[in-house]
């Protein structure tokens, strides 16, 4: 197998790690890029038209490349990080390619702010000589926790980085700084980091809904005239002793207790505690929600006035019946990254709640049916609503 054909397969493997999730997900994978990106350097030399050495010595650092990316286990990160120090060694060893100082990636490349101000740990992945002075200010000057010819590492305070008094709502970006200077050559390389904030926005609901009440409004009642009368005229020429009720008109009820007889026309004397005369009453028998009762007595004289009355009867009712009221609410929800949360409908909503999104970054949207946004999915159910966001970091 020729030395390019050799190259073409070790690409190809390595196009196969980069496309690997397991390996996306870590902050080897820009190691595997950088020594794909020399490979495809190399094939573009034509190296079947190399001197023996040369192709021996590139063959012989892509022989232990290949085999450590025969044994590499994605899943073991010792594993990983080995194959990305020997993407580095490889490269190294190739002809053309310099071992210069380099920085190919810094990890974490964005953090998620916390409350808890967190001790953040940073690898920087690159070429860094062992013979090199460094200096690494991120935004000061650091103390580097680990270095490698391959791998620089620090920690530093969450809240240094990114102070209380920046917008915690907002996306922040700080600028670190790593000046490697090698063989009297300084190699000044900049770095940005990303904080992304707590929340990914807020969600505002907002609704309708609607609530019953008693309502109950009072009228005046008065009955049609009613007579008892023991008088020739009216044709009752005998003593009369009669209940009279009324009941109060359809859907309402009288008010207990306020039942009155008004009198409209009489006839002869009323009855005195020693005399028996003309009339006695009408006088109040029962007055409830459902009637009201007089009880009228009139006594006919063969000689003289007979008792004669007519009178109404006076009360209050009242009606009283339902009454829809429709309200507006509102509710804000602060979302979590890489979370999902569920809004129920209140039992008396009506018609379709308006969801409006604020996000931490970019213009406020309003939805009225399941949407996908960009840092949010909202999903319009039976009953509820329920959003969902992604991890900001992968």
């Amino acid at each position: 197998m020729s030395i390019t054909q050799s190259l073409k397969g070790l690409s190809q493997q390595l196009i196969n790690l980069e496309s690997n999730k397991a390996v996306q997900d870590t902050w080897h994978s820009p190691a595997l890029t950088y020594a794909k990106e020399a490979v495809d350097n190399v094939i573009a030399r034509q190296p079947d038209s190399f001197d023996g050495n040369t192709v021996a010595s590139i063959q012989k650092s892509l022989t232990v490349f290949q085999h450590v990316i025969q044994s590499l286990d994605t899943a073991n990160l010792d594993k990983l990080e080995n194959c990305s120090i020997s993407s580095f060694n490889f490269v190294n060893g190739i002809p053309f390619v310099k071992d210069n100082p380099q920085l190919v990636c810094v990890s974490p490349s964005f953090i998620l702010r916390k409350s808890d101000n967190p001790l953040i740990h940073f690898k920087l992945l690159g070429n860094f000589p062992e013979k090199a002075s460094i200096k690494l200010s991120f935004p000061n000057e650091q103390t580097i926790t680990l270095r490698t010819p391959y791998r620089l590492d620090f920690k530093i305070l969450q809240d240094t980085i990114f102070p209380i008094q920046d917008n915690p709502a907002q996306l922040s970006l700080k600028r670190g700084s790593l000046e490697v200077i090698s063989s009297s050559i300084t190699n000044l390389f900049q770095f940005t980091i990303g904080g992304i904030p707590s929340s990914p926005g807020t969600i505002t609901i907002s609704y309708s809904y609607t609530t019953q009440r008693s309502m109950t409004d009072t009228y005046d009642y008065t009955s049609n005239s009613i007579m008892v009368s023991s008088t020739k005229e009216f044709g009752n020429n005998n003593d009369q002793d009669t209940t009279s009720a009324v009941y109060p008109n359809s859907g309402r009820s009288f008010v207990p207790g306020t039942g009155i007889a008004k009198i409209e026309e009489s006839h002869g004397k009323g009855a005195t505690k020693n005399d028996e005369n003309d009339y006695d009453g009408p006088h109040l028998v029962e007055s409830v929600a459902t009637h009201i009762k007089f009880r009228t007595i009139t006594r006919y004289h063969r000689v003289g006035t007979s008792g004669h009355r007519v009178f109404r009867i006076l009360a209050k009712e009242t009606h009283t019946y339902s009454v829809t009221d429709t309200h507006l609410g509102a509710q804000v929800l602060t979302l979590d990254w890489g979370a999902s949360q569920t809004w129920t409908y209140p039992s008396s909503l009506s018609g379709t709640p308006t969801i409006t999104f604020t996000p931490f970054q970019g213009a406020v949207h309003s939805y009225t049916s399941s949407f996908e946004a960009r840092y949010v999915k909202i999903i319009y159910g039976a009953g509820s609503v329920t959003f969902t966001t992604p991890n900001p970091l992968g």
